[in-house]
Protein backbone atom coordinates (compact mmCIF):
# COMPACT_ATOMS: atom_id res chain seq x y z
CA UNK A 1 0.00 0.00 0.00
CA UNK A 2 1.30 3.59 -1.02
CA UNK A 3 1.62 5.97 1.63
CA UNK A 4 -0.89 8.84 1.65
CA UNK A 5 1.08 12.08 0.51
CA UNK A 6 0.99 15.11 2.91
CA UNK A 7 -1.42 17.26 0.30
CA UNK A 8 -4.08 14.60 1.09
CA UNK A 9 -3.43 14.29 4.95
CA UNK A 10 -4.25 18.05 4.37
CA UNK A 11 -7.57 17.99 2.91
CA UNK A 12 -8.89 15.41 5.23
CA UNK A 13 -8.19 17.61 7.94
CA UNK A 14 -9.49 20.45 6.04
CA UNK A 15 -12.51 18.38 5.56
CA UNK A 16 -13.04 16.94 9.06
CA UNK A 17 -12.43 20.50 10.38
CA UNK A 18 -15.13 21.64 7.97
CA UNK A 19 -17.61 19.14 8.92
CA UNK A 20 -16.75 20.14 12.84
CA UNK A 21 -17.71 23.16 12.21
CA UNK A 22 -21.18 22.55 9.87
CA UNK A 23 -22.30 19.91 13.19
CA UNK A 24 -21.75 22.80 15.33
CA UNK A 25 -23.98 25.39 13.15
CA UNK A 26 -26.36 23.33 12.63
CA UNK A 27 -26.76 22.76 16.45
CA UNK A 28 -26.89 26.50 17.55
CA UNK A 29 -29.55 27.11 14.79
CA UNK A 30 -31.73 24.07 15.76
CA UNK A 31 -31.43 25.10 19.92
CA UNK A 32 -32.18 28.90 18.42
CA UNK A 33 -35.06 27.35 17.23
CA UNK A 34 -36.78 25.30 20.26
CA UNK A 35 -39.58 28.02 21.93
CA UNK A 36 -40.03 27.78 25.26
CA UNK A 37 -36.40 27.85 26.85
CA UNK A 38 -35.94 29.36 29.97
CA UNK A 39 -33.10 29.43 31.76
CA UNK A 40 -33.22 28.24 35.47
CA UNK A 41 -34.96 30.66 37.50
CA UNK A 42 -36.54 31.27 40.58
CA UNK A 43 -39.16 33.67 41.42
CA UNK A 44 -40.31 34.70 44.99
CA UNK A 45 -43.08 36.52 45.98
CA UNK A 46 -43.63 39.20 48.96
CA UNK A 47 -47.16 40.47 50.35
CA UNK A 48 -47.64 44.22 51.62
CA UNK A 49 -50.50 45.47 53.88
CA UNK A 50 -51.67 48.39 55.70
CA UNK A 51 -54.03 49.56 58.05
CA UNK A 52 -55.79 53.02 58.41
CA UNK A 53 -56.89 53.02 62.32
CA UNK A 54 -59.68 55.21 63.20
CA UNK A 55 -59.31 58.00 65.40
CA UNK A 56 -61.94 59.93 67.08
CA UNK A 57 -61.19 63.73 68.62
CA UNK A 58 -62.85 66.28 69.00
CA UNK A 59 -61.36 69.89 69.71
CA UNK A 60 -62.99 72.69 71.11
CA UNK A 61 -61.34 76.16 70.51
CA UNK A 62 -62.36 79.41 72.92
CA UNK A 63 -62.54 77.42 76.25
CA UNK A 64 -63.00 80.67 78.05
CA UNK A 65 -66.12 82.77 77.67
CA UNK A 66 -66.30 86.21 79.86
CA UNK A 67 -69.00 88.44 79.42
CA UNK A 68 -67.66 91.33 81.96
CA UNK A 69 -69.76 93.30 84.36
CA UNK A 70 -71.70 96.24 84.07
CA UNK A 71 -75.04 97.39 84.85
CA UNK A 72 -79.02 97.54 83.38
CA UNK A 73 -80.19 101.26 82.11
CA UNK A 74 -83.31 100.43 82.86
CA UNK A 75 -84.64 104.02 80.88
CA UNK A 76 -84.92 102.95 77.41
CA UNK A 77 -88.54 101.30 77.83
CA UNK A 78 -91.59 102.66 79.90
CA UNK A 79 -92.53 98.95 80.98
CA UNK A 80 -88.87 96.91 81.33
CA UNK A 81 -85.43 96.68 79.96
CA UNK A 82 -82.93 94.22 79.59
CA UNK A 83 -79.07 93.92 78.69
CA UNK A 84 -78.70 91.37 76.02
CA UNK A 85 -75.13 90.01 74.85
CA UNK A 86 -74.02 88.00 71.99
CA UNK A 87 -70.56 86.39 71.56
CA UNK A 88 -68.79 87.18 68.85
CA UNK A 89 -69.81 84.45 65.98
CA UNK A 90 -67.38 85.78 62.44
CA UNK A 91 -64.20 84.15 63.85
CA UNK A 92 -61.61 82.52 61.78
CA UNK A 93 -60.18 79.63 64.04
CA UNK A 94 -57.74 77.16 63.34
CA UNK A 95 -58.24 77.72 59.88
CA UNK A 96 -61.77 77.14 60.58
CA UNK A 97 -63.06 80.23 58.45
CA UNK A 98 -66.63 81.55 60.13
CA UNK A 99 -65.76 85.44 58.89
CA UNK A 100 -69.44 85.21 57.11
CA UNK A 101 -71.41 83.80 59.61
CA UNK A 102 -74.98 85.17 59.29
CA UNK A 103 -74.94 84.99 63.34
CA UNK A 104 -72.85 88.22 62.75
CA UNK A 105 -69.80 89.86 65.06
CA UNK A 106 -71.63 89.90 69.11
CA UNK A 107 -72.99 92.89 70.22
CA UNK A 108 -74.68 94.05 72.97
CA UNK A 109 -77.54 95.97 73.29
CA UNK A 110 -77.45 100.17 74.52
CA UNK A 111 -78.74 98.88 78.09
CA UNK A 112 -75.48 97.33 78.74
CA UNK A 113 -73.77 100.23 80.62
CA UNK A 114 -70.74 99.39 82.30
CA UNK A 115 -67.85 96.51 81.74
CA UNK A 116 -69.60 94.19 79.59
CA UNK A 117 -67.83 92.53 77.20
CA UNK A 118 -68.33 90.95 73.75
CA UNK A 119 -66.63 86.83 74.34
CA UNK A 120 -65.71 85.01 71.17
CA UNK A 121 -67.89 81.84 70.30
CA UNK A 122 -67.47 78.25 70.89
CA UNK A 123 -66.12 76.26 67.52
CA UNK A 124 -65.78 72.72 67.78
CA UNK A 125 -63.73 70.56 65.42
CA UNK A 126 -63.55 67.27 64.69
CA UNK A 127 -59.93 66.61 64.28
CA UNK A 128 -60.04 63.08 64.16
CA UNK A 129 -60.78 60.90 60.76
CA UNK A 130 -63.83 59.24 62.06
CA UNK A 131 -67.36 60.79 61.82
CA UNK A 132 -69.42 61.70 65.16
CA UNK A 133 -73.31 60.21 65.13
CA UNK A 134 -73.76 63.34 67.25
CA UNK A 135 -72.11 66.20 69.48
CA UNK A 136 -74.14 66.89 72.58
CA UNK A 137 -73.81 69.70 75.16
CA UNK A 138 -74.57 70.63 78.54
CA UNK A 139 -74.35 72.26 81.79
CA UNK A 140 -73.81 71.96 84.82
CA UNK A 141 -76.67 75.23 86.02
CA UNK A 142 -78.33 76.03 82.77
CA UNK A 143 -80.92 78.68 82.35
CA UNK A 144 -82.55 77.81 85.83
CA UNK A 145 -79.45 78.73 87.76
CA UNK A 146 -78.48 81.38 85.73
CA UNK A 147 -82.43 83.15 86.40
CA UNK A 148 -81.75 81.99 90.22
CA UNK A 149 -78.96 84.47 90.23
CA UNK A 150 -80.53 87.29 88.39
CA UNK A 151 -83.60 86.98 90.06
CA UNK A 152 -86.56 90.13 88.47
CA UNK A 153 -89.51 91.00 90.13
CA UNK A 154 -90.96 91.14 86.37
CA UNK A 155 -89.64 89.04 84.08
CA UNK A 156 -86.04 86.86 84.39
CA UNK A 157 -83.58 87.19 82.12
CA UNK A 158 -81.98 84.32 80.05
CA UNK A 159 -79.40 81.80 78.64
CA UNK A 160 -79.53 80.45 75.43
CA UNK A 161 -77.77 79.12 72.72
CA UNK A 162 -77.82 79.06 68.39
CA UNK A 163 -75.80 77.13 65.54
CA UNK A 164 -73.95 77.66 62.68
CA UNK A 165 -71.92 75.12 60.63
CA UNK A 166 -68.63 75.43 58.64
CA UNK A 167 -70.09 75.14 54.89
CA UNK A 168 -73.06 73.06 54.59
CA UNK A 169 -72.40 70.03 55.39
CA UNK A 170 -70.31 69.89 58.80
CA UNK A 171 -73.59 68.39 60.32
CA UNK A 172 -76.31 66.96 59.06
CA UNK A 173 -78.76 68.25 61.31
CA UNK A 174 -80.86 71.91 60.49
CA UNK A 175 -80.79 74.57 62.14
CA UNK A 176 -82.84 77.61 62.00
CA UNK A 177 -80.45 80.20 63.28
CA UNK A 178 -83.09 80.88 66.36
CA UNK A 179 -81.86 80.61 70.08
CA UNK A 180 -82.64 77.84 72.47
CA UNK A 181 -82.67 77.57 76.19
CA UNK A 182 -79.23 76.33 77.46
CA UNK A 183 -80.01 73.16 79.37
CA UNK A 184 -78.42 71.05 82.47
CA UNK A 185 -79.40 67.65 80.25
CA UNK A 186 -77.84 66.90 77.47
CA UNK A 187 -78.83 68.70 74.03
CA UNK A 188 -77.72 67.20 70.80
CA UNK A 189 -76.30 70.27 68.68
CA UNK A 190 -74.67 68.42 65.58
CA UNK A 191 -75.90 65.09 64.23
CA UNK A 192 -73.42 63.08 61.39
CA UNK A 193 -70.27 65.42 62.84
CA UNK A 194 -68.32 64.85 59.23
CA UNK A 195 -64.09 64.67 58.87
CA UNK A 196 -61.84 66.95 56.93
CA UNK A 197 -62.80 69.73 55.12
CA UNK A 198 -66.37 71.44 56.53
CA UNK A 199 -65.80 69.67 60.04
CA UNK A 200 -66.10 72.73 62.52
CA UNK A 201 -69.43 73.91 63.99
CA UNK A 202 -69.91 77.17 65.94
CA UNK A 203 -71.45 77.73 69.36
CA UNK A 204 -72.77 81.52 70.03
CA UNK A 205 -74.03 82.22 73.61
CA UNK A 206 -76.66 84.89 74.43
CA UNK A 207 -77.39 86.25 78.24
CA UNK A 208 -80.12 88.47 78.19
CA UNK A 209 -80.03 90.30 82.09
CA UNK A 210 -83.30 92.05 83.44
CA UNK A 211 -82.75 95.61 84.53
CA UNK A 212 -84.02 94.59 88.56
CA UNK A 213 -82.07 91.23 88.30
CA UNK A 214 -79.99 91.19 91.68
CA UNK A 215 -76.83 92.25 92.28
CA UNK A 216 -74.71 88.82 92.01
CA UNK A 217 -71.50 86.76 90.31
CA UNK A 218 -72.77 83.97 88.13
CA UNK A 219 -70.40 81.53 85.96
CA UNK A 220 -71.71 77.81 84.07
CA UNK A 221 -69.67 75.03 83.05
CA UNK A 222 -70.73 74.09 79.32
CA UNK A 223 -69.57 70.51 78.30
CA UNK A 224 -69.49 69.08 74.58
CA UNK A 225 -69.27 65.56 74.35
CA UNK A 226 -68.84 63.80 70.66
CA UNK A 227 -70.42 60.31 70.61
CA UNK A 228 -69.18 57.92 67.87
Amino acid sequence: MSNISNKTIFGLLIFIIALSLAGTFISLNKLGSITGFQANVTTQQGQTSATILGTASLTLYNTTMNFGAGQVNGSYSFNHDFCSLQTNATINSASNDFSGSSLGAGSKSPECVGGWLIPWSFVIENTGNSPFTNVTMNTTGGQTAFQANFTSAVTNGTWTWRFDEEGSSACTENYDGSYNTVNVANTVVCSNFQTAGQDAFLIQMNVTLPEDGTPNNWSDTITFTGNV
